[in-house]
């Protein structure tokens, strides 16, 4: 389960990668390390990726 998403920087930064199905509408991963990351089906539009490190994600039925 993912935590609210005031506390998303803090749960990525322990490692974990798995936001299949999540609703990430806007979130900031600005510069995070998002390798091997699994967004498959998740809402992502307006999702602030710039220079995160995205290698090896899925992005699979992504909005």
């Amino acid at each position: 389960m993912l935590p609210n998403f005031n506390g998303l920087k803090n749960f990525v930064s322990k490692g974990e990668r798995d936001f299949r199905g999540a609703n990430l509408r806007g979130q900031n991963f600005k510069g995070q390390d998002l390798s091997d990351a699994d967004f498959s089906g998740a809402d992502i539009r307006s999702t602030n990726f710039t220079n995160a490190i995205l290698k090896g994600g899925n992005f699979t039925g992504h909005q």
